[in-house]
C-alpha cells in the first residue's frame, strides 16, 4: 500500500507537491513542520517509483514521466541547491533519487546527462557543496556519480571551479578532505583519454598546484613520515605523468616512485621527465626554510628521482 492518498500517486502531483513544500522549508515560516513530513512522504514516494517495492517493480513510463517532470518543474536541481533545509534521511532519499535518476538510459542516450550538460550549475552546486558540513557528504556522493560519466566530468575538469579541489581536500573535518580527495581522485583517473588531454594542454598550472596540494596535505591526512607521505605523493605524480604521454593505464596500480618493482613503462616515464621534475622539486617553495619535515619530505623524493637510471642495452 502507499504511504499516502491517491492525490500523490501521479509523478505530475508528486513534483508539484514536493516543489510546494520545498519552497515553504527555503522560506522557513510557521509550516515547515508540516511541509518537512510532506517533503519526506514526496521523496518516499519517488524513490517507490524509481525502484519498485517489495511486490511491486518499477514501471517504465511512470519512471519516464517522473524524470520529465523533474527535468521540466527543475525541481531535480532546487533539491541539489536546497538540501540543508530537507531533514537527515530525505537527504539520503535526494541521493538515491538524483543518482538514480542520472543513470537512467534510453538506448544509448543518458536523458539526465543532456539535462546537465545543458544546466551545469547542478555540477558546481554539488561542488560547492564541501563548504556546507551538513550535506557535504550528500553532494560528494551526487558529484561522483555525475563524474562517471566523460561529459560532465569534462565540464567540471576544464571549468574555472577546478582549482577548488585543492581547498577542499585540506579542510580541517577529515570525513570532508577525505570525501573531497575521492571526488577529485576520480576525477583525474577514471576517463585516461579526457585526463590526458586535459593534463597535456594544463600541465605547468596543474602540476605545480599538484605538488603544493600533497605536501600540504599530509596534515589533513596525518602523515607523519617522510616515507608514507613519499609514496602517496609519488603514486599520483606517477598517474599524472603516465596520462600526459599515455591514453592506457598499465596493469598493476602500485607503480609508484618510492615502490622498487617499478614496470618498465613507469621508469621510462619518470627518467624522460627525470630532469624536469628535479629542476620543479629543487626550487619548489624554497623560502620554506624552516620548514623541517617539508624539506626532508622534497629531498627523499628528489633523491629517490634522481637515483633512477637507464637500464643496460
Amino acid at each position: 500500500m502507499p504511504l499516502f492518498g491517491k492525490s500523490h500517486k501521479n509523478p505530475t502531483e508528486i513534483v508539484k507537491t514536493l516543489k510546494d513544500n520545498l519552497s515553504i522549508l527555503v522560506k522557513q515560516d510557521k509550516k515547515t513542520e508540516k511541509a518537512s513530513e510532506e517533503a519526506s512522504k514526496c521523496l518516499v514516494a519517488m524513490k517507490e517509483i524509481l525502484y519498485g517495492t517489495n511486490d511491486k517493480e518499477p514501471h517504465t513510463e511512470t519512471v519516464a514521466q517522473l524524470a520529465q517532470e523533474l527535468y521540466n518543474s527543475g525541481l531535480l536541481i532546487s533539491l541539489v541547491e536546497n538540501l540543508q533545509v530537507i531533514d537527515f534521511e530525505g537527504k539520503k532519499d535526494v541521493c538515491q533519487i538524483f543518482n538514480n535518476i542520472l543513470r537512467r538510459q534510453i538506448g544509448t542516450r543518458s536523458p539526465t546527462v543532456e539535462y546537465f550538460c545543458s544546466h551545469q550549475e547542478v555540477l558546481f552546486i554539488l561542488l560547492k557543496g564541501y563548504e556546507t558540513p551538513q550535506v557535504a557528504l550528500n553532494c560528494g556522493i551526487m558529484l561522483r556519480e555525475c563524474i562517471r560519466h566523460e561529459p560532465l566530468a569534462k565540464i567540471v575538469l576544464h571549468s574555472e571551479h577546478f582549482k577548488d579541489f585543492f581547498s577542499y581536500v585540506e579542510m580541517s573535518t577529515f570525513d570532508i578532505a577525505s570525501d573531497a580527495f575521492a571526488t577529485f581522485k576520480d576525477l583525474l583517473t577514471r576517463h585516461k583519454v579526457l585526463v590526458a588531454e586535459f593534463l597535456e594542454q594544463n600541465y605547468d598550472a596543474v602540476i605545480y598546484s599538484f605538488f603544493w596540494f600533497l605536501i600540504t596535505m599530509r596534515n589533513c591526512f596525518t602523515l607523519r613520515t617522510t616515507h608514507n607521505f613519499t609514496v602517496m605523493v609519488s603514486c599520483l605524480i606517477t598517474r599524472m605523468l603516465f596520462y600526459r604521454h599515455s591514453c592506457l593505464w598499465p596493469n598493476h596500480s602500485h607503480v609508484f616512485v618510492a615502490n622498487p618493482n617499478k614496470t618498465q613503462p613507469i621508469v621510462d616515464i619518470l627518467l624522460k621527465n627525470q630532469t624536469k621534475l628535479i629542476d620543479f622539486l629543487s626550487n619548489f617553495q624554497k623560502d620554506r626554510t624552516d620548514d623541517e619535515q617539508f624539506n626532508d619530505e622534497k629531498t627523499y623524493l628528489v633523491k629517490q628521482i634522481r637515483d633512477l637510471k637507464k637500464p643496460a642495452s
